[in-house]
């Protein structure tokens, strides 16, 4: 499922980055790339998503959270 897609306080696996080089470059940067373990820590529709990695909070736009896709553990 889309990150988008995923509920508050659920850890999740990315699974797959659907995108060109510089989106999976970036994103990689941040810590987010296939195989890494996040927490979803807001969810609010409407707004940016916040997730949490390696213990630091990131916000992503809803786009580039449709982008990410991942199973929950």
């Amino acid at each position: 499922m889309p990150l988008s897609m995923a509920s508050r306080d659920k850890l999740l696996e990315i699974v797959s980055i659907v995108g060109g080089r510089n989106i999976k470059q970036r994103l990689s940067a941040l810590g987010l790339y296939p195989g890494s373990v996040i927490k979803m820590v807001t969810n609010d529709f409407g707004g940016p998503l916040i997730v949490e990695v390696n213990n630091s909070k990131i916000a992503i736009g809803r786009g580039m959270a449709q982008k990410i896709l991942v199973n929950e553990i």
